[in-house]
């Protein structure tokens, strides 16, 4: 009988590499998460804002 892995994929059993890849790229993502937006990429962020509302003019 086929397995579900925690990745929702069937016909690989649990545990196995697949899971530790999934394990890992949810790890990663999460801490991705929680380091927030660096300052300087809100500042362009804010700078693209203005030149689109300056072309609307």
């Amino acid at each position: 009988m086929k397995e579900e892995t925690s990745a929702g994929m069937l016909g690989r059993p649990k545990g196995g590499a697949a899971d530790t890849v999934s394990e890992k790229l949810r790890e990663y993502y999460v801490s991705i998460q929680n380091d927030g937006i660096p300052e300087k990429f809100l500042d362009l962020l804010e700078k693209l804002d203005e030149a689109e509302k300056a072309a609307k003019k």
